[in-house]
């Protein structure tokens, strides 16, 4: 009796063995997380059900403040289910005893296990065309009309995600359902809108570059003379006008400029048809900006009884040099020996009136200063005290006035020549006035008609 009892209990002990060896190899191994999910004591069909849920599940994505919903797949990122559960099962899968000591060690110790996910080419793809936009303000383009150049001022914010940190979560968060998604962010820089202001500087700097080039035909002679990059600055303004560069004209300056340029160079008897000339020189630049070649501008000369000296009011008889001044043409005349050697395009007063009359200058400097319009005139020739702004005051010609607004330098615009503007002083072109002032001398005649 009693060794058939020993031989039950032994039978009954080793089935039960076998029955709980196969239990415990059958199932996941305690404190054993998939990602951040215990998934202890579930079978290999239990995982499998439940790593296709969790696949299937919606993950929640959060893009600085903004939330989205994604799905693995539509992402492109696909589950790997035999190799997730061969990882999950891999000490199951050891030979005996090996599993059994590994089922012991469990007990005492976690193993996390992430799943196998494959980030295919469509990942890849959707990491780098998604674009995440938190721009406040549209771009600004800046112009700097002085230096004739745009400044890209780039307000765009726009992101993308990384995709190596991205990935990361994805595969630790995998299957918690409560989990929000907050992947690392890269910023997009559009390098084509650089490139484009880039592109458009260096057309600035070819259109503004090179002087116009214009040539004087008179009784066979050719006479040169150009309009220089620095003039071509000041004559033409820019503007940037729904992505493209606009060029403005101050055509009565080009006139002035013109004028002045030309006919110093003519003798007094010549001419040349100024309006035909300053329309090639804008016709000569607008070629230049559309990227088409232009070559010398020809200008001939004809005979010109009628021209400076009928217009003036003097013929040089005044004294060996003087200066005259015509307030309705906004013109001065250089006269030397009888001969008008020079005109230039003034601006005389408009607060307080330029005096007409017989005057000779009083003093000279290099540089003066108002009391009365706080403004800086260099180039100072005084001709004439008398009663200005509420006191007496010296009327003279100088060079357009400057003043500071703090550290910053003001000077009137150019655009004033040719019209009053004053505070009943003469003011000539930046320049302009230097010559003026090596010109005269005290004491020398001045003679300013209405």
């Amino acid at each position: 009796m009693r060794k058939a009892f020993l031989i039950t209990l032994f039978l009954s002990l080793s089935t039960l063995a076998i029955v709980s060896y196969f239990y415990v190899v059958a199932r996941v191994y305690p404190h054993t997380y998939l990602g951040k999910i215990n998934v202890s004591g579930l079978t290999k069909e239990q995982i499998i059900k439940r790593i296709s849920s969790f696949y299937d599940e919606p993950v929640q994505i959060k893009i600085r403040n903004r939330m989205y919903t994604m799905n693995y797949k539509h992402i492109g990122v696909i589950l790997d289910q035999a190799t997730t559960v061969r990882m999950i099962f891999e000490n199951n899968s050891k030979p005996f005893p090996e599993n059994i000591t590994s089922y012991f060690q469990s007990l005492f110790s976690q193993k996390m296990i992430l799943p196998s996910l494959v980030f295919s080419q469509d990942f890849i793809n959707f990491g780098e065309t998604s674009r995440f936009n938190f721009t406040q303000k549209q771009d600004e383009v800046i112009v700097d009309n002085t230096n004739k150049t745009l400044l890209l001022k780039d307000n765009e914010d726009l992101y993308r995600i990384d995709l190596s940190h991205f990935q990361s979560i994805l595969l630790f968060h995998f299957g918690d359902k409560k989990a929000v998604l907050e992947p690392q962010l890269v910023q997009v820089i559009n390098t084509d809108k650089k490139d484009k202001i880039d592109a458009k500087n260096n057309k600035l700097i070819d259109v503004f570059s090179a002087p116009i080039n214009i040539v004087i035909q008179d009784d066979g002679k050719l006479i040169s003379t150009f309009i220089s990059s620095n003039e071509l600055k000041r004559i033409y303004d820019v503007s940037y006008v729904n992505g493209e560069v606009v060029y403005t004209p101050h055509e009565d300056l080009l006139t002035s400029l013109i004028d002045n340029k030309v006919d110093p160079m003519l003798n007094r008897d010549k001419k040349i048809d100024l309006k035909t000339l300053k329309t090639n020189v804008l016709s000569a630049f607008t070629s230049r900006v559309q990227g088409k070649q232009s070559g010398p501008l020809l200008a001939s000369t004809v005979l010109s009884p009628l021209k400076e000296v009928e217009q003036t009011n003097t013929h040089g008889e005044i004294a060996g040099r003087y200066i005259e001044i015509s307030i309705s043409k906004q013109k001065m005349y250089l006269w030397d020996q009888g001969q008008m050697i020079k005109s230039y395009t003034v601006s005389t007063g408009l607060y307080y009136p330029t005096p007409a009359g017989h005057f000779n200058i009083i003093n000279k400097a290099p540089e003066g200063y108002s009391d009365i319009f706080n403004v800086y005139m260099p180039w100072w020739m005084a001709f004439y005290y008398g009663w200005a702004g509420g006191q007496d005051a010296y009327f003279g010609i100088h060079e357009l006035p400057y003043w500071y607004v703090g550290q910053e330098k003001k000077q009137r615009p150019r655009e004033f020549l040719g019209s009053p503007h004053t505070g009943g002083c003469v003011s000539l072109d930046i320049g302009a006035a230097k010559e003026v002032y090596d010109f005269s001398f005290v004491g020398m005649d001045v003679v300013i008609f209405n």
